[in-house]
C-alpha cells in the first residue's frame, strides 16, 4: 500500500516541498520509495525527471550534499547505497545493492553497478531459479551473494560502464566507455576493455609515510576523507557520516601509526582493530602497525566513529603518519 501511494502526484509533490527545504531540487515525476528515514537528501542535491529511488524495506539511499541525479536513473537496494559529495550521475544509469560511491564521482550515461548477483554454482546442475528457491530452503540467505562494491572518490566512469560484485576502483580511476569491472582496479589508474584491464595511470601513486592534509601532494593518499580549512589550517574532519581510509606505505618492520588529533567532544573511535576512546583536548595517538591490513603492499589505515558516540561528535586529525 506504501508503494502505491508514493507514486501518486500528492505524496510526489508533497516529496518536492519537503525537499525544497533542504534547497534540494526534486522533480515531480521523481518516485521515492520507502520511509521518508530510508532516503536522506543532502543539501542542494538535485533529481531528475523519472528518478526512482526504492530503498526496500529495510535498506537505506544517502545521497550527499550537492550531488546531481539525472533523468531515468534508477536506485535499488535492501541494504546502502551511499553518494558521496559532489555525485554526479548521468540518465538511464542503475545503481543496485551495497553500493558506495566516492565524494566527487563523475558516472557518464547508462553506467549500470551491482553487488548482487544470482547463485549459478550452488547446485550447477539445476536451473538458477530452482538454486535460488533451494538456497532459501536450506536457510542460506541469498544476502550471502552480496558484494559491495566501492568506487572511491574523484573516479570517472564513462559511458555504459559495468561495474561487477564485489569491486573496488581505487581514488582518481578513470575507467573507458564500454569498460567491465571484473576486479579491482588500483588507484589513479586508467581503465579499458572487457573485462576491464589497465592501459595507463593519472600520476605515478605511491604512498608515503607521512600525510599532512595542508599538503595537496598528499590528498591522492586520502581514500575516502573529508579535508576541512579553518583559520587553524587544513585538517581530517572524521564523523559518524565520513569516516576516513588512507594509504600509507608498508613497513618492513613493525612501527607505530601517529595521528595528531583533536576534538570538543568526547569520542569513540574504531582505528584499524582498535577500539578507543578518547575526551575532549588534543594530544597524540600511537597505533601498532599490526592493527592495520596491508593490501598490495600499501598499509590500509581505516578510523571511524563509533555509532554510540555523543551525537555531533567529531575527531579532527591534523597529520597522521608512521613513527620517525
Amino acid at each position: 500500500m506504501n508503494r502505491m501511494l508514493s507514486t501518486m502526484p500528492p505524496y510526489r509533490w508533497w516529496r518536492v516541498m519537503r525537499a525544497l527545504i533542504r534547497c534540494c531540487r526534486v522533480h515531480p515525476s521523481a518516485v521515492l520509495f520507502g520511509q521518508e528515514s530510508q532516503v536522506a537528501l543532502g543539501l542542494g542535491c538535485v533529481l531528475g525527471a523519472n528518478v526512482r529511488v526504492d530503498p526496500g524495506k529495510k535498506g537505506r539511499v544517502k545521497i550527499g550534499d550537492r550531488c546531481w541525479i539525472a533523468g531515468d536513473v534508477e536506485v535499488q537496494t535492501e541494504t546502502q547505497v551511499i553518494f558521496g559529495e559532489g555525485v554526479s550521475v548521468q540518465r538511464r544509469s542503475t545503481i543496485n545493492g551495497s553500493t558506495r560511491l566516492g565524494r566527487g564521482c563523475i558516472l557518464a550515461p547508462n553506467v549500470f553497478i551491482s553487488s548482487g548477483t544470482h547463485p549459478f554454482r550452488f547446485i550447477p546442475h539445476l536451473p538458477i531459479r530452482e538454486q535460488e528457491r533451494r538456497m532459501t530452503n536450506n536457510k542460506i540467505e541469498l544476502s550471502a551473494l552480496d558484494q559491495p562494491v566501492w568506487v572511491q572518490d574523484d573516479c570517472w566512469l564513462g559511458a555504459n560502464v559495468v561495474v561487477c560484485p564485489g569491486v573496488t576502483i581505487g581514488k582518481g580511476s578513470v575507467v573507458g566507455a564500454n569498460t567491465v569491472v571484473t576486479k579491482d582496479v588500483p588507484p589513479y589508474s586508467v581503465v579499458v576493455g572487457s573485462p576491464g584491464r589497465k592501459i595507463g595511470s593519472r600520476l605515478n601513486w605511491c604512498p608515503p609515510a607521512q600525510i599532512d592534509p595542508s599538503r595537496e601532494e598528499d590528498w591522492p593518499y586520502l581514500l575516502d576523507a573529508r579535508i576541512q580549512t579553518d583559520s587553524l589550517g587544513s585538517y581530517i574532519q572524521v564523523d559518524e557520516e565520513a569516516p576516513l581510509h588512507a594509504a600509507l606505505m608498508e613497513l618492513v618492520n613493525s612501527g607505530k601509526l601517529q595521528i595528531n588529533w583533536r576534538a570538543l567532544k568526547p569520542v569513540s573511535l574504531i582505528i584499524g582493530k582498535s577500539k578507543i576512546k578518547l575526551q575532549p583536548g588534543e594530544g597524540l595517538l600511537e597505533i601498532e602497525s599490526r592493527d592495520f591490513e596491508i593490501k598490495n603492499s600499501v598499509t590500509q589505515c581505516a578510523i571511524s566513529l563509533v555509532p554510540d558516540s555523543v551525537d555531533g561528535a567529531k575527531f579532527d586529525i591534523i597529520k597522521l603518519g608512521w613513527k620517525q
